[in-house]
């Protein structure tokens, strides 16, 4: 259990470090699209690829906002107040934004649904987001038509929290 402390440990500071990277990547890109707005008269060849290219910066800086935010979940759920409880649909968004790079693979896309506000379950976060995981994966590992969707989202099902897996046409 250490172990897994130690790594979450280093991995939350990382994050943060991530997280300060990202921000003056951000920053960076603001300051070029405020300088090709105050010039916008001025003729420059490159503009429009340079516009496109800002685009793509600030897309991809948000996209890495989310999956550092859920990289910083998954390193706190080894933390000791997250040993007994966890929230099921924390736990499900979480997983689906960590597993957008294998869903790709396998030709899918991973979309969390949402479901209740808070769905607390009588187990650790860590152990929890494993089996949220597991359970992605063997629906992944499955044949299927490429560019297929699944849908995951946490429901409460008569008193009872559960984590759903479904395809949008199969529900």
């Amino acid at each position: 259990m250490r172990e897994a402390r130690f790594m979450g440990t280093v991995t939350a500071m990382a994050m943060h470090d991530m997280q300060n990277v990202l921000a003056i990547v951000r920053e960076s890109a603001g300051l070029m699209g405020d300088l090709l707005r105050i010039n916008k008269d001025v003729p420059f060849k490159h503009r429009e690829a340079l516009e496109r290219a800002m685009g793509h910066i600030t897309h991809h800086v948000e996209r890495g906002k989310g999956i550092l935010e859920a990289m910083s979940r998954l390193a706190h759920a080894t933390d000791d107040n997250q040993s007994e409880s966890t929230d099921l649909s924390t736990c499900c968004r979480v997983v689906a934004q960590l597993t957008e790079r294998l869903a790709r693979m396998k030709k899918a896309e991973v979309r969390y649904t949402g479901g209740a506000p808070a769905l607390i379950v009588e187990a650790g976060t860590m152990p929890v987001m494993a089996a949220v995981f597991l359970g992605l994966r063997l629906v992944l590992d499955q044949p299927g038509a490429d560019d297929r969707v699944l849908e995951l989202s946490a429901e409460n099902r008569a008193g009872r929290p559960v984590a759903r897996i479904a395809t949008p046409d199969l529900k």
